[in-house]
Formats: structure tokens, sequence, C-alpha cells
């Protein structure tokens, strides 16, 4: 997966940098993850919480996004591996 803006730059990941996603990985709190919410792909760190769930990016520039219980919401996948280009 191929990480298009900087939505996690302050977590290292930067626009272009290619990214290593395992399907298998649980996504548990904390995991930063590849989510679909309403048809979007996004890379953001997970937090659950009792009865939360939100999508946390690694910027001040953005805000975090509460994911509702009828959102069309996924998660693709859990990033491992981050390849930036020299």
């Amino acid at each position: 997966f191929r990480m298009n803006g900087e939505a996690m730059i302050d977590a290292g990941i930067h626009s272009g940098d290619v990214l290593i996603v395992d399907r298998s990985i649980e996504p548990t709190s904390g995991k930063v993850v590849i989510a679909t919410l309403n048809g979007e792909m996004l890379v953001r760190r997970l937090e659950k919480g009792f009865n939360y769930l939100r999508l946390v990016p690694a910027t001040r520039k953005l805000a975090a996004i509460e994911v509702a219980p009828y959102c069309d919401f996924s998660v693709w996948g859990v990033v491992t591996y981050v390849i930036h280009q020299l």
C-alpha cells in the first residue's frame, strides 16, 4: 500500500512511503491500521474503548474520527513495516 497524505507524519509515515500490511493480525487498540470508512481508505492509529471506536491521526492538523455504529467501517489490515525512499 502506498501512503498518500500527511495524516501519519508524526509517526514517521510520509506521503509516498510504501506500507507493508498484514491482514492476518488482529487490529487492536494502538495499532496503525488501514481502514475503510464510508468507502474511503484511511491510515490511522486505531483506538478502541469500552463503547467507542476512534481513528486517530499522527498530526495536529487533523482531528480524530469517531466511528459511529451506523458507519460502513472495516479494518483492511495492520501496518507492520514502512519503507522510505532515499
